[in-house]
């Protein structure tokens, strides 16, 4: 396993993983459990719109990002597209 290093808003956390999905995946998962435990009183910020992970003690590796919406959506068990149709659902372009 390879140690990673995951940012995401105020989230800053170091995972070990087999590589940088999966850290970026875990590392959510983590935070939307201990964020619906303590929303309330939660001082927390929210999750930025994409997960840098970056390798740790790696000189050349360029971090890679990944939008948090669908990582949360794969997190439900769905698809981002799918959870975009939710989003979007009552959504009528058409209307002015």
């Amino acid at each position: 396993m390879t140690e990673y290093s995951v940012q995401c808003g105020s989230l800053k956390v170091t995972i070990l993983s087999e590589d940088p999905y999966n850290a970026a995946i875990e590392s959510v998962a983590r935070w939307s459990a201990k964020e619906s435990r303590r929303r309330e009183e939660s001082l927390r910020g929210p999750l930025a719109e994409s997960v840098s992970v970056e390798q740790r003690d790696a000189d050349s590796f360029r971090p890679e990002r990944f939008a948090t919406f669908d990582l949360l959506a794969r997190l439900q068990g769905e698809t981002p597209e799918q959870a975009w149709r939710q989003v979007l659902g009552g959504f009528d372009p058409n209307r002015n």
